[in-house]
């Protein structure tokens, strides 16, 4: 797919579209929010529509830095749940830490947010283990 032959607001349109896929407040699908097509796809969609509002480093951007960083997005809530929910995201979290942050792509996750991710994380397999918990 070439970006730069879709008009500038489809590009906007499919951005948004994009994260309403991957962070719905409901149901989250881990077939759309963890794929990695899906990720890149989206962080692709805002780069191009940044190149073309000639913003060429996003993080030095003060109203689109602010809104790249994770710490109190309201997503926050709804990752945790995945989480919660899933032994197998749960045990490659606590592999590998970058696994949560390659799926909230384009957004920077702060420490904070990440120590969240692994508490969550633990408490998930403890439950699962002990035999508390029904998640998959």
């Amino acid at each position: 797919m070439n970006l730069e032959e879709i008009a500038y607001y489809d590009l906007v349109a499919l951005a948004r579209a994009l994260h309403e896929a991957r962070f719905p407040k409901k149901y989250n699908d881990p077939a759309v929010w963890g794929a990695p097509f899906v990720i890149q796809l989206h962080c692709d969609v805002w780069d191009e529509v940044w190149r073309r509002d000639g913003i060429t480093d996003p993080l030095a951007d003060e109203k689109i830095g602010a809104w790249l960083q994770w710490k109190g997005r309201d997503e926050h809530t709804t990752v945790l749940n995945r989480i919660q929910q899933d032994v197998r995201l749960s045990q490659m979290i606590l592999e590998d830490e970058q696994v949560i942050r390659n799926r909230l792509r384009p957004f920077i996750v702060d420490d904070e947010s990440m120590a969240d991710f692994v508490r969550v994380a633990k408490e998930t397999l403890i439950a699962v283990q002990e035999g508390v918990s029904d998640v998959t």
